[in-house]
Order: C-alpha cells, then sequence, then structure tokens
C-alpha cells in the first residue's frame, strides 16, 4: 500500500475509535443558554417613558460571578441570537444594559436577572430592547446524548 492510503486509512481508524468512544478532547458541556435579542417584540407592561435603544450590552455570570461571555449588540443588527455553553448547571445570572437616546440625551438602564441551568438543557432568554425588567426566561428542548448541540 502506498504511504497516502496507510495515512488516510490510519486517520480514518482513529476518527471512527475517538466517535465510538466519545472523543475525550471535546469539551463537555452541561448545558447551554441561548439569548434571544428581538427588537420587533412589545412590551406587555406599562412604559413609564420610552427612549430609542441604539444597542445593548449583556453579560452572563457564574455562580461565582465571573463573567463568561459579554455581549454587545447594535440595533441595526436586527434580531440576532446567541448560543453561550454552560460547563455545569446550577444559578446564573444575566445583566442587560441598555443603550439610547431619549430627546437627543443619552440614556442607559441596566436590569439583572437570576436564573437556573439544568444538565443537559437549552435555557433560552428572551430580551425586548428598551423594556425593562421584562426578561423571559424559559427551559428549553434537551439536549442530544453525549451533550453535543
Amino acid at each position: 500500500m502506498s504511504r497516502r492510503k496507510l495515512w488516510l486509512l490510519g486517520s480514518l481508524a482513529i476518527l471512527a475509535l475517538l466517535s465510538a468512544a466519545g472523543c475525550p478532547l471535546e469539551l463537555k458541556k452541561a448545558g447551554f443558554i441561548r439569548l434571544q435579542i428581538d427588537p420587533t417584540g412589545s412590551s406587555k407592561g406599562i412604559a413609564v417613558a420610552d427612549f430609542e435603544v441604539t444597542g445593548l450590552r449583556i453579560r452572563v455570570r457564574d455562580a461565582a460571578g465571573k463573567i463568561m461571555e459579554t455581549i454587545d449588540w447594535a440595533a441595526i443588527e436586527g434580531p440576532r441570537s446567541y448560543l453561550v455553553p454552560v460547563k455545569q448547571g446550577g444559578e446564573y445570572e444575566i445583566e442587560v444594559i441598555h443603550f439610547g437616546e431619549h430627546e437627543g440625551e443619552a440614556v442607559q438602564t441596566t436590569e439583572r436577572e437570576a436564573f437556573e441551568v439544568q444538565a443537559m438543557r437549552i435555557t433560552m432568554i428572551h430580551i425586548v430592547p428598551g423594556c425593562i425588567g421584562l426578561i423571559r426566561i424559559d427551559l428549553a428542548l434537551a439536549l442530544p446524548r453525549g451533550g453535543r448541540g
């Protein structure tokens, strides 16, 4: 056999073994947080004062308060979805800073929400820019076996 064929067969054999046993190099995840930003959503609450949102800064913190992920979103991006892998279940916190403008003045407001991440589940977080205090958190689909998303 040629060297190329041996190399190819050897590579395929290694891939087959890793697939069967579960790749030890793969970082196992307990779950995921899916952040859904929907600027077209509407508030069902009472708005005291409206302001035009120009952007968001979203921080996801673990139970120890360490920032796991920071996402900057600009209003011109439109609806977006972000996936944040989580190594273990437990309590987490999301902080959303709304940046905007009201009557020519820069406006900023911050909201925080604690939530629980369960193993092998996707936690859905829905954020509507400008709707303060309405972060919606849902527990969604179970992950496929092996924790792969």
